[in-house]
């Protein structure tokens, strides 16, 4: 996600997301995410 930003890929990827009926996520607790990451995960949740 975090590369997704500085190329400009991260507005189309959000758009897709947001426009998804379901998503579902899987596999959390795996391995630790930073801040910048968890702030992207809560916009994607909301």
């Amino acid at each position: 996600m975090t590369p997704a930003k500085s190329d400009g890929s991260y507005f189309k990827f959000m758009d897709k997301i947001t426009k998804t009926k379901l998503l579902i996520t899987d596999d959390f607790g795996l391995k630790q995410i930073d801040h910048k990451q968890c702030n992207i995960l809560l916009v994607i949740i909301r």
